[in-house]
């Protein structure tokens, strides 16, 4: 017998790893009610995602969790890259002006355990746990899901359905949709140990150690002195010998020497592979995370692209389940999120051929560039062990006021930053004087009570949070100094505009344009 649901929900997220998780967090923060639903009623082993980018941290900080991430996580901003045993390189990533770390490492069933506390704090999520989804029918008005629990049938409906579950997503196969890229020969042994190193929490890579010769290496500090380890494997190992416990101590130990005792926690292999589907959304269903897009963890892509999926996604949703917006703005999602995607890949696949090189020319040229580099600092560059993930530009978004701004053209789809700044004779960090379910109009020496007032006439209120600052000047950083401007800033904190105060007429009629409302009907 199959229990039928009554009503139709506005969003089911399918999958509470990480990026389900966020996904429902975030539809929560713009108070649209949601349900959570996954097979497993338990927090996985091992670190798997480890690594979390500064505007994944941002990202917690909105739902209250970034306090309790940061109290436990191993925050780090410097890369050691190594040739044999001789430091050769050596990186910071930021300064310490920003509001969150550069990176911080935490293991993936912290941070697990950290979002399902937020999740089931709050009232706008409910979280069902044990719920196998076994059948998905995509509909434009009514997406059916027929899930099963403790032996029971229950058909559900939604309007809109997120598949985050994962890179062997059942939604994505349910829905014909392709997964296509490439997978790489090469396979990687983690091992996650509990050892007490004199070492500071940073990213060590290693070229050719003579711990562990003609291969890679690369180590991370996790919390609990626990390290993850990952080793290059030979294509034709033999994975279940690799997992072998005495063949894993005598890996750790070659590394590390006899004095240094360890404990080895849990070990793993995966290949390096890099794909993407076919589309990002088949009706009213839309993939976000490993079901969208697959990446080599090198470079700490996969979970931080994920998040950022969930984020663009949620208040798009928002908006249009709130008649702030027409259908249409749904489409942005993908002709956002695909290129970020081929981005994460690009940087992935450049990675793995040069930490791997396949062919003579390629090797050269790895060591040639790792003999140099030492002596021509210029050259460091070009040693690649895994670009480090950073937000993508949505250069060719169609979400931007064009007639109105400023042109400047390298400032088109790009992130605002989390700036300090003086309100009101006080200072704040920007981020925390936005409320995130709205439109941001950050303006800077203009006549706010000029801009308040049109905004008001046109029925904005309820889109558009108007905001004056001043910015201090060695935080304005690459902005336009130009007096008498505004920045339109969206949920997601990336630009929808930057226009002189004088052309707020313009910027508001293109705004209505841009979420398919009617500007005469407004005046």
């Amino acid at each position: 017998m199959i229990i039928k649901s009554k009503e139709i929900l506005p969003v089911v997220v399918v999958g509470a790893g990480p990026v389900g998780l966020a996904m429902a967090l975030e539809l929560a923060l713009q108070q649209i009610p949601v349900v959570l639903i996954d097979k497993k009623n338990e927090i996985g082993k091992g670190s798997r995602a480890v690594c979390f980018a500064k505007k994944t941290l941002e990202v917690f900080a909105k739902h209250g969790v970034l306090e309790k991430i940061l109290a436990k996580a191993e925050a780090w901003k410097t890369l050691y890259i190594y040739q044999k045993d001789k430091l050769i390189f050596t990186h910071h990533y930021q300064d310490e002006t920003a509001s969150v770390p550069a990176y911080a490492n935490l293991q993936q069933y912290y941070l697990e355990e950290y979002l399902k506390e937020a999740v089931k704090n709050s009232p706008a999520i409910n979280f069902l746990e044990g719920y196998e989804l076994i059948d998905i029918t995509a509909n434009e008005e009514k997406n059916i899901l027929l899930v099963k629990h403790e032996g029971q049938l229950k058909e559900i409906f939604a309007k809109y359905v997120i598949a985050a579950d994962g890179v062997n997503s059942f939604v994505r196969q349910k829905l014909n949709i392709g997964f296509k890229g490439k997978i790489f020969p090469e396979r990687f042994l983690i091992i996650d140990a509990k050892i007490n190193l004199d070492k500071a929490s940073a990213r060590y890579f290693w070229f050719d150690p003579s711990f562990h010769p003609g291969k890679t290496v690369l180590m991370l500090k996790q919390p609990d002195n626990i390290w993850r380890i990952d080793f290059q494997l030979d294509p034709e190992a033999d994975e279940k010998f690799e997992l072998q416990p005495d063949q894993l101590n005598a890996r750790l130990q070659r590394m590390l020497g006899d004095k240094i005792e360890f404990n080895i926690q849990w070990s793993s292999i995966y290949n390096f592979r890099c794909r993407k589907a076919d589309r990002f959304r088949e009706k009213n269903v839309f993939l976000i995370g490993d079901a969208a897009h697959q990446v080599s963890p090198f470079g700490a892509r996969g979970a931080n692209s994920g998040i950022q999926d969930a984020e663009n996604l949620a208040w798009k949703l928002a908006w249009v389940l709130r008649n702030q917006a027409d259908e249409a703005l749904l489409e942005s999602y993908a002709q956002e999120r695909m290129p970020a995607a081929d981005e994460n890949i690009l940087h992935s696949t450049r990675s793995t051929e040069f930490i791997t090189p396949k062919t003579l020319a390629a090797k050269q040229y790895q060591l040639a560039i790792l003999d140099l580099a030492g002596q021509h600092p210029f050259l460091a560059s070009f040693i690649n062990s895994g670009r480090l993930s950073t937000p993508t530009l949505y250069k060719e978004s169609n979400l931007w006021l064009s007639k109105a701004s400023i042109q400047f053209s390298d400032l088109r789809g790009s992130l605002f930053e989390n700036l300090f700044v003086t309100k009101s004779k006080k200072n704040y960090w920007l981020f925390d004087l936005i409320n995130h379910q709205k439109l941001t109009l950050l303006t800077i020496n203009v006549d706010i009570k000029k801009i308040q007032n049109i905004i008001t006439h046109y029925g904005l209120n309820h889109d558009m949070d108007v905001i004056e600052v001043s910015i201090n000047e060695n935080t304005l950083k690459d902005l336009p100094k130009i007096t008498n401007i505004c920045y339109l800033i969206r949920p997601d904190h990336y630009l929808l505009g930057i226009f002189e105060d004088k052309n707020i007429y313009i910027a508001i009629e293109e705004l209505f344009r841009l979420f398919e409302r009617s500007y005469d009907a407004a005046i």
